[in-house]
């Protein structure tokens, strides 16, 4: 699977937006939380994004 560079830009923006939600609406945010909502987000975002055609 070739990553191009909307899917890695959609990686990064998921999870910083999942990491900053679960910190945010987490009542007792830890780091594996935060991590996991990193990780879940920015692996969605990739899926969904779709690359470039060249």
């Amino acid at each position: 699977m070739k990553l191009s560079s909307s899917q890695v830009t959609a990686g990064i923006g998921g999870a910083l937006l999942g990491g900053l939600s679960v910190a945010a609406l987490s009542e007792n945010p830890t780091f594996i939380k935060v991590l996991g909502g990193a990780v879940l987000l920015g692996s969605v975002a990739v899926a969904t994004a779709k690359p470039l055609k060249k």
